[in-house]
């Protein structure tokens, strides 16, 4: 019995230990800036969140095959806890130039300016799949919380995520006009 006791402790530890490493306990910090607008071209997506990731690889491997710069940013137009799995709205998108708005049309892509303005953000660097899904469930009940304590979630009209060498900042744009 004391055997099987030693084993479990061992293994939550080693979970723990392991959650841990990967961010479970990082402190998240949510700063307040000026965002800029971004001309995009997109690829949108209906269904579960965590399944947009086919969408994603379908625009990639499309900026690849045409030398197209590579930088994304996830939009997602609905709050997951008042609207089906299935309805939810979201882009793949493309920070684009004008030169290659043209080619990422022709292939199917439609443009989307996304609005420069205030925002909560937070920045969360990782460097593997279970970092990344600690930081997202992390950053964005921490971007919940604050502008809930800030009483701004009713200005928030943008949701997204901007995906950079290292890491990922996650906004919530205050561009919701009333």
């Amino acid at each position: 019995m004391k055997k099987i006791l030693f084993i479990v402790l061992g293994l939550v530890i080693l979970i723990l230990s392991f959650l841990t490493y990967n961010g479970l306990f990082r402190e998240i910090h949510v700063v307040e800036k000026e965002v800029p607008g971004y001309s995009l071209m997109s690829l949108d997506f209906k269904g579960p969140y965590h399944q947009i990731g086919e969408t994603f690889e379908r625009l990639k491997s499309t900026c690849e095959q045409h030398n197209i710069k590579q930088d994304f940013i996830g939009i997602y137009f609905d709050n997951p806890d008042e609207v089906a799995e299935e309805d939810l709205r979201s882009k793949a998108c493309a920070i684009v130039n004008s030169g290659d708005s043209a080619k990422l049309a022709a292939l199917g892509c439609s443009a989307y300016q996304l609005p420069a303005g205030s925002a909560l953000t937070v920045d969360w660097h990782y460097t593997n799949g279970i970092e990344m899904l600690i930081g997202i469930f992390k950053s964005y009940a921490t971007l919940g919380e604050y502008s809930a304590t800030l009483n701004c979630r009713d200005q928030v009209g943008h949701v997204y995520e901007r995906y950079v060498q290292d890491g990922v900042e996650f906004v919530f744009l205050k561009d919701k006009k009333e």
